[in-house]
């Protein structure tokens, strides 16, 4: 995982809060950006659900599998918590406007 975000341009001194995460526990976590990073879905969702709309962005060779948009909008719906549903109206403000 840290070669992963060091491939994409994040330095290695922002490397310090993720290298002390777990590769096998989930965890979420930010990068001084407007970007979280999560190691797993909510319990109320099944992973294969969620594995069916994946997308695989390559860059520089290394393939990143990320949530698709309307996907992510149904895993913050079902996780219920506060800063998600407001994830949510702004990922409605964002289709509305495409």
């Amino acid at each position: 995982m840290i070669r992963v975000l060091i491939d994409l341009g994040y330095d290695s001194d922002e490397m310090e809060s993720v290298s002390d995460l777990s590769e096998t526990e989930p965890a979420v976590f930010s990068i001084y950006g407007p970007i979280d990073f999560s190691t797993q879905i909510d319990r109320r969702f099944q992973f294969q659900d969620c594995r069916e709309n994946v997308k695989v962005l390559t860059v520089e060779s290394i393939e990143i599998p990320v949530l698709a948009l309307h996907g992510l909008r149904e895993v913050k719906i079902l996780s219920r918590q506060n800063q998600d549903l407001r994830d949510v109206l702004m990922i409605d403000d964002f289709f509305n406007k495409v």
